[in-house]
């Protein structure tokens, strides 16, 4: 009924039937893989080793730029709350991602957290059902309760490189260590990688609580 009343449009083109429509899709600008820390190719965006230290992401992986329709697509999920474009987004991926299909098989997707109030305004985190669309499509787990954000720091829409560094630095917390299994593979999910700084922030959070193994995952990089 509601599909009727208010029926779906392309985010890109206008077409009815979706928000984003296959035409829209085929266009968008893939991401080349890279690795997380000096941003040059990388083999499936794992990070190269000589970049890598104690607390940095084992890898990336991101699927487009964040332009044209993706952008159009990830900016209503957010700020206008269309929900379901989490499952379209998801599905359109599902392809891209067979590379790293077995690395995304059984593996415990941890949604970047907002802040409750964020959450309650918008009536849901988009990382968390990002999450829970790829545990649908690879059959690993979700959990969404695993890291919490402590402050309501600002929004880092707008901010340049350092600030979002400075506004990211002790804003993750790990809620319960008993749901930690050191020895699993851990997938971070977010919308969009500008910085990397929020990413880079809850990698910090889990290894520091004995995760060995932290992957991110984002449906478009900036």
């Amino acid at each position: 009924m509601w599909d009727i009343l208010f029926p779906k449009s392309c985010v890109g083109c206008g077409k009815r039937g979706s928000y984003i429509c296959e035409t829209c899709i085929a266009k968008a600008a893939k991401a080349s893989p890279q690795c997380p820390v000096c941003k040059k190719f990388s083999f499936r965006g794992k990070t190269h080793g000589s970049c890598s230290t104690k607390y940095d992401l084992d890898g990336l992986i991101a699927l487009w730029k964040y332009e044209g329709v993706i952008r159009a697509g990830i900016h209503a999920l957010k700020y206008k709350y269309v929900d379901s474009l989490a499952e379209e987004l998801v599905i359109y991926a599902f392809d891209l991602l067979q590379p790293y299909n077995d690395q995304l098989k059984r593996s415990i997707f941890v949604p970047i957290p907002t802040h409750i109030s964020r959450e309650r305004f918008r009536g849901f985190n988009q990382t968390d059902l990002i999450a829970r669309e790829l545990t649908k499509q690879f059959k690993g787990s979700t959990i969404s309760c695993l890291l919490s954000q402590g402050l309501d720091k600002k929004s880092q829409v707008g901010s340049s490189k350092k600030e979002r560094a400075r506004n990211i630095i002790g804003k993750y917390a790990v809620n319960n260590t008993g749901l930690l299994d050191s020895e699993a593979n851990y997938i971070l999910i977010d919308d969009v990688w500008t910085t990397g700084s929020t990413m880079r922030e809850a990698t910090k959070t889990l290894k520091k609580a004995g995760i060995k193994n932290v992957c991110g995952f984002v449906l478009a990089r900036g």
